[in-house]
């Protein structure tokens, strides 16, 4: 579902009649709201008896979102999905993310997420190419009808496969096995700046159709830069035998990564060139994803509530505060300055990734 908002929302919103610096304000709102809205559901849900149902209500929640505009709202039916629907699929992938950090029923183990972050990467790649084909009349219609039906299914699976068991079983670290991450403020900025440096990415659909590239090409795209990371995933294993302070090696190849990813973009229309960029996702978000949620669960091993909170306020900044700033003004930086507008992306993924070359090691302890 995820796929199909990113890939269509904004083009729908633009058929309803609304701007493209309305949209830009729209996303903005919408990503601020997730700053305190991720953090406190994830508090929420990190409660006993709460990890299922939890998850249960966020999904029938974005269920019954995804109908408004069929229910005579027009624009501002549109705009209710935008605030609503991302904002809680974030805050459900936040809640996955969490339940991964440590104890059953799985580990935040870079020998073995990664596999199963591969399987969400396939999925979404395959929506997002499969979102850009449907079109005609009842296009639209047909397609969030059946996310009305993946999301309850969505919330189901969670819940029959989590119940009400939490990862508080780790035994807290004990100071025969736990070594204090040196520069762990610069590393966490690192990641900050690095992750939130997509904050214009979602205007790729409409910044594309503009030069020309149809709905199929855009769906594409984005179903690229997610088969793109499963490739990382799988590599991740390696990286992380090879390096002792893998959690920042991580980190800059994210940000190196994404650097050279939104120059691409911002400096040409050419498809081949764009499917490049759009490859360079498996270290723009693979890379610092891992590295992040790693840093994470080696400072809060056995707290559960306190990771579910640490990783709600990861995924609040790098999916709310920045992107909020940024996305207040591309709409209208996208009509002014078009393709270059993603230069700022660039300047944020740089700037993060000199951040994390001058933190030094981040975990000196080999997995």
């Amino acid at each position: 579902m995820g796929a199909i908002l990113s890939t269509r929302l904004p083009g729908w919103m633009t058929q309803a009649g609304l701007s493209v610096g309305a949209i830009g304000l729209a996303l903005a709102a919408s990503r601020l709201g997730r700053i305190a809205i991720i953090p406190a559901i994830l508090h929420m849900v990190s409660a006993d008896r709460w990890a299922g149902r939890g998850a249960l209500a966020i999904s029938v929640a974005t269920a019954f979102a995804l109908l408004l505009p069929f229910l005579g709202f027009s624009e501002r039916g549109w705009l209710a999905v935008e605030m609503i629907a991302p904002a809680l699929i974030a805050a459900l992938m936040a809640q996955l993310d969490w339940l991964s950090l440590g104890g059953p029923p799985s580990r935040l183990d870079p020998l073995t997420y990664g596999v199963r972050r591969a399987a969400g990467s396939a999925a979404f790649a395959i929506a997002a190419v499969g979102a850009g084909l449907p079109n005609g009349a009842y296009a639209v219609a047909w397609m969030m009808g059946a996310g009305f039906f993946v999301m309850i299914l969505t919330g189901i699976a969670i819940d029959w496969g989590f119940g009400t068991r939490l990862p508080h079983t780790v035994p807290p670290t004990t100071k025969a096995d736990e070594t204090q991450p040196a520069h762990i403020t610069g590393l966490a900025l690192a990641a900050i700046l690095i992750q939130t440096s997509s904050g214009l990415y979602h205007l790729t659909p409409i910044l594309w159709v503009r030069q020309g590239h149809g709905p199929a090409a855009v769906g594409f795209l984005w179903g690229l830069a997610a088969a793109s990371e499963i490739g990382f995933f799988l590599i991740a294993p390696w990286l992380c035998r090879r390096f002792t302070d893998w959690p920042r090696i991580l980190l800059i190849l994210g940000g190196a990564g994404a650097t050279i990813r939104w120059v691409l973009i911002a400096s040409t229309a050419s498809l081949p060139l764009l499917a490049l960029a759009q490859m360079l996702q498996s270290f723009s978000f693979g890379a610092s994803l891992v590295g992040t949620l790693a840093l994470i669960r080696d400072h809060l091993t056995g707290r559960a509530r306190a990771q579910a909170r640490a990783v709600g306020i990861n995924q609040g900044l790098q999916t709310g505060l920045i992107p909020a700033l940024s996305l207040a003004v591309s709409g209208f930086l996208l009509q002014a300055l078009g393709a270059e507008s993603f230069l700022i992306m660039a300047a944020l993924a740089m700037i993060g990734t000199i951040v994390a070359l001058r933190s030094g090691n981040g975990l000196k302890r080999a997995v």
